[in-house]
């Protein structure tokens, strides 16, 4: 049976020096959510995080026998640098070299920007 997950990740900065990582995995057929993971590790910024909430969630995806993966990012910045239109700093290469070899393990994987949705203002 071939399983496609969407995953919707967020790694941001708490503050200096920790992040939090949100993932949500849903099975993309039916939309049941799979999994659901939060908590706080130890990041430099907010890239790193977001490299953290990608290895995470392709590590679970892995473990959920995931053939093809459709990654979610609200990070331009991040989803530039995995799609290779742009480079990232020095220091995240061992990341990005992490998550080449993941990606590796799948059919598939589509990273994907879906910018954030801003409150609407009421109207009084």
């Amino acid at each position: 049976m071939s399983r496609n997950l969407l995953i919707y990740a967020s790694g941001w900065e708490e503050s200096l020096g920790k992040a939090i990582l949100k993932i949500r995995i849903e099975d993309e057929e039916d939309q049941k959510v799979l999994k659901k993971i939060s908590h706080v590790i130890d990041a430099k910024d907010m890239i790193e995080a977001e490299y953290e909430a990608f290895i995470h969630s392709l590590f679970n995806a892995y473990i959920l026998h995931a053939e093809r993966v459709r990654f979610i990012s609200n990070n331009k910045e991040f989803v530039d640098q995995l799609n290779k239109r742009v480079k990232g700093s020095g220091s995240l290469r061992p990341m990005k070299e992490q998550s080449k070899k993941l990606i590796k393990g799948f059919k598939e994987v589509r990273i994907e920007f879906l910018e954030p949705v801003k409150e609407m203002a009421m109207a009084s």
